[in-house]
């Protein structure tokens, strides 16, 4: 993963900037994906550079797959950039396309992103609410590993994502379910919630 202080302000970045800005509506959806993200996570690029990819994302006549969606949103809640009708237009094309199609690792990533990131909403465009429904039906099902439990408590109870009640709900079921009979999960959880 690119290191933020080491690539900030580096002389390239406003040559790439410039050519990337030139190229934007004929890059395809994993080039703009990576672009964003490198961007992002090196913590480059103007305001106005952000606001035009802002554009070509949400103007896209071609859909731009999830994955893809999950890099862009990862790139632009890294620096902090993005309006809320960009966050709003990915979290709703997420939950529209359905949660099913993500893993748990991968809808925890997604509200993370969107926790970060100061223009979105306190409900997340409607994410947060998604992802308790489809995490308490998971929990139901029994059909959570323990990797996505350690993935659910790492990135949403940890930055206080959802309502209080899915948040107690995570918990007790941890407590039910994790004894002392299978007392190493436990301490493997805390080791990855530290």
């Amino acid at each position: 993963m690119l290191q933020k202080d080491f690539f900030k302000d580096h002389i390239i970045w406003r040559a790439l900037e410039k050519e990337l800005y030139r190229r934007r509506n004929n890059l395809n959806n994993e080039q703009l994906s990576a672009v964003v993200h490198s961007f992002g996570v090196s913590g480059n690029g103007s305001k106005e550079f952000y606001y035009e990819l802002e554009e070509t994302i949400i103007d896209s006549p071609i859909p731009i797959e999830n994955e893809h969606l999950e890099k862009i949103l990862l790139g632009y809640s890294q620096i902090d950039q993005g309006t809320a009708v960009f966050y709003s237009h990915i979290a709703e094309k997420l939950i529209h396309r359905g949660l099913d199609k993500l893993s748990i690792e991968r809808i925890v990533e997604v509200a993370k992103n969107l926790k970060r990131a100061t223009n979105v909403q306190a409900a997340g465009f409607g994410f947060y609410e998604a992802m308790e429904k489809h995490i308490h039906a998971e929990l139901h099902k029994n059909k959570l590993s323990f990797g996505d439990l350690c993935a659910v408590a790492e990135n949403v109870l940890a930055n206080n994502i959802g309502s209080n009640e899915f948040q107690i709900e995570i918990e007790e079921f941890l407590l039910k379910k994790y004894t002392a009979e299978n007392l190493q999960h436990i301490t493997d959880l805390l080791k990855g919630l530290s």
